[in-house]
């Protein structure tokens, strides 16, 4: 993960993934889902959210990409905000939107709702046109880019410190394609 700067689109704070080995670089992380139910689909705000009780490993990794992000914001919190706050993995943690939460996955399609490449059994379509419906199973392709900063206002150590922080951390994703099971 590199530092925390401003988008070269918006006026957000990014912080992109990136991973570069001697014969590898990554600018990305593309997850593969296990097969999961849809809970709730809202396409005014692209939100999905997926029962992912059935998948406990899948589950598993993802939470413990969570904490590793978490852990990484703590070590490197001078670094990646410009500031060192004092804040602990906890404070890191409760300030980053989770992917997932008591057993569920929650996604927000965005602008890739637009773009996705639908696949089922009639063939592929791309982009979304209607809401998927609760109890149908899917599995999703999506991309992690990177975090990103929510509310950025000036930041303050103390409010941070009491559990009151002026900002969220979240995923930048991106959903690359969904198969109709």
């Amino acid at each position: 993960m590199q530092p925390f700067h401003l988008s070269d689109t918006s006026k957000v704070l990014i912080a992109p993934f990136r991973y570069v080995d001697t014969t590898l670089s990554l600018n990305s992380v593309i997850i593969l889902s296990p097969p999961l139910s849809v809970i709730h689909h809202d396409m005014t705000t692209g939100r999905i959210l997926f029962d992912a009780s059935t998948a406990p490993f899948f589950l598993n990794k993802l939470q413990t990409l969570q904490e590793t992000i978490a852990q990484a914001l703590y070590s490197n919190q001078a670094s990646f905000l410009g500031i060192h706050m004092g804040l602990t993995t906890e404070h890191f943690k409760k300030m980053l939107f989770s992917l997932v939460n008591n057993k569920k996955l929650t996604l927000f399609m965005g602008g890739s709702a637009r773009s996705v490449s639908i696949h089922n059994s009639s063939g592929t379509t791309t982009g979304i046109h209607r809401e998927f419906q609760m109890g149908q199973r899917l599995r999703i392709a999506f991309q992690l880019q990177g975090l990103s900063i929510l509310a950025n206002p000036q930041i303050n150590p103390q409010q941070i410190l009491e559990g009151q922080s002026p900002f969220r951390i979240r995923f930048q994703q991106a959903t690359k394609a969904i198969f109709v099971i």
